[in-house]
């Protein structure tokens, strides 16, 4: 078990490193050579497991933290209650805006919805693969210029002047 927890810590710290030399611009390959991986695929496969586990655990956290304010709202809400439904305008204020403030947190009302979409680094990489073969494909059928021309009249179905 020692030696489980060991290599797990080992694992962590080098994917740490790797982390840090890929933002500080290195290539996969020289991460590599310098942290004995067995390639550069070896490398960018686990920069892109420490990237990706970094998203799971910052959702992770994030809810945890959604969690922790909605408790706190629902002890505010529980303590304005009885005066709120005694008819206490100050307490049924608090009583609303303890719900409204719920609601956004869980994302219930729609102004609060937002549409997140997480991408993998192997998702995204297959994107472009599939962009830069159509590329490829279509590219011969257009002629790029490095001037933008405006049309001219005849072009644009006018008389010449």
């Amino acid at each position: 078990m020692g030696e489980s927890m060991a290599r797990r810590a080992a694992l962590a710290q080098r994917r740490a490193q790797a982390i840090e030399m890929k933002l500080a611009g290195l290539t996969y390959q020289q991460i590599a050579e310098k942290l004995g991986y067995s390639g550069h695929g070896a490398a960018a496969n686990d920069v892109k497991r420490a990237f990706e586990q970094a998203v799971i655990d910052r959702e992770h956290h994030v809810d945890v933290l959604i969690e922790e304010q909605i408790q706190i709202l629902d002890r505010m809400r529980r303590a304005a209650w009885p005066a709120a439904i005694k008819g206490d305008t100050r307490s049924i204020d608090i009583v609303l805006k303890c719900v409204d403030r719920a609601t956004k947190l869980l994302r219930l009302t729609p102004e609060s919805q937002v549409n997140v979409q997480v991408f993998t680094v192997d998702a995204i990489e297959r994107r472009i693969k599939e962009l830069d073969r159509q590329i490829s494909l279509e590219g011969s059928q257009y002629e790029w210029t490095d001037t933008a021309e405006s049309p001219r009249a005849e072009d644009a179905g006018g008389a010449a002047s």
